[in-house]
């Protein structure tokens, strides 16, 4: 590896630690962290992770008060600063990211908890200092009067950690660009799952984030700007065509290319990587119809950008836990209203981490 971007703080410093082992750099430290998770983790990697390890924290609480696993890293890595814990791009955070996104839990690093050096150093030095317990909001789902979750399939989730091997396994053979975009849309992903009971809005807007960023980086298709023109201004386009014809709309349309580029992103690489509906649905009227996901998409990326240029706040459907009729096998997945048909922001959070997941798999393949 070029020694450029071996000490090149811009690049993610897991894929440039796991770099690193690779090519035989000597280790520096050892490191643990505290990771917590509100998830039910089971299993332990400790070998076949390259400079990594997952220790099981053996702590079977559902409230993320404690760390429920142990990352410990073999640090090859020059430091970016003494104490990592407030760095943005600290080796724990991204790994807490990366393994939320593998396992689609809600995992969130501590910091450091204890510190080996490279001498022959068996029982470490605690270094509980810089470690701070993040807060997770959860619903009260017991008692009297207990609260429908917002999203459903992550309350008393198992997650085991051996079933992340092999996608952050892959994150060692990517490139640079690749390193960056997968880094960034796990850490939009940890952060919308770990703020949804809380803030709905604010997960709506990561969710989002996350898909534009894995999305900038694939190479898709190119789209048809009179297509996606057609579909985001039918009005404007109806009126273009009756006005000038086919060949001024196809004028007009290639000049807003560019601002329409981010959509049209958006949804090709939704529509390209999570093509499945999930095995259990609720009944057919509270349904996302799949063969019209593209329309579905596109009213999520509407409402996210009024909320995020205008302040105009989310439907309050978008907003809302999804309810669970006797009869269905799930929760419902869309919400019916005078106003329209909203997708549920569990809907969303299935679409956005199977798409992510799937193109993580695929980086295997894809070449630069």
């Amino acid at each position: 590896m070029p020694e450029s971007e071996y000490l090149n703080e811009d690049l993610p410093r897991f894929w440039r630690n796991s770099r690193a082992a690779t090519e035989g750099v000597e280790r520096r430290d050892r490191w643990e962290y505290g990771l917590y998770t509100d998830a039910h983790v089971t299993g332990e990697v400790r070998e076949g992770l390259g400079p990594y390890a997952l220790l099981n924290g053996l702590y079977f609480g559902s409230d993320a008060e404690h760390p429920s696993l142990i990352l410990r890293v073999d640090d090859h890595v020059p430091p970016i600063v003494w104490n990592e814990v407030w760095a943005p791009n600290a080796l724990h955070i991204e790994a807490a990211a990366l393994l939320a996104l593998a396992l689609r839990i809600r995992c969130r690093s501590g910091g450091e908890l204890r510190r080996f050096t490279k001498d022959d150093d068996q029982a470490g030095q605690p270094f509980g200092f810089p470690h701070r317990r993040p807060v997770l909001s959860l619903p009260r789902t017991t008692g009297p009067q207990p609260e429908r979750p917002i999203l459903p399939a992550l309350i008393g989730r198992d997650a085991d950690l051996t079933h992340a091997v092999d996608q952050l396994n892959i994150v060692v053979g990517l490139t640079p660009r690749q390193a960056v975009a997968l880094i960034h849309a796990a850490r939009a992903y940890e952060e919308a799952l770990w703020v949804a009971e809380s803030d709905p809005a604010l997960s709506w807007l990561k969710l989002v984030n996350a898909v534009e960023s894995a999305a900038g980086a694939w190479k898709s298709q190119k789209v048809d700007p009179v297509r996606s023109f057609v579909a985001d201004k039918p009005d404007v386009a109806a009126t273009i065509r009756a006005k000038g014809g086919d060949d001024v709309l196809e004028v007009v349309a290639h000049l807003f290319a560019d601002l329409g580029g981010s959509t049209d992103r958006f949804l090709a690489f939704l529509e390209a990587f999570c093509t499945e509906p999930p095995d259990q649905r609720p009944g057919e009227d509270v349904q996302l119809d799949w063969s019209e996901l593209e329309a579905a998409l596109r009213q999520v990326y509407k409402c996210r950008s009024r909320n995020l240029h205008r302040a105009e706040p989310f439907p309050p459907p978008m907003l809302t836990s999804p309810l669970q009729r006797i009869s269905d096998e799930a929760p419902m997945e869309v919400w019916p209203s005078p106003d329209g048909t909203f997708m549920l922001l569990q809907t969303f959070e299935y679409l956005v981490g199977e798409a992510l997941r799937a193109w993580w798999r695929s980086l295997t393949n894809v070449p630069e």
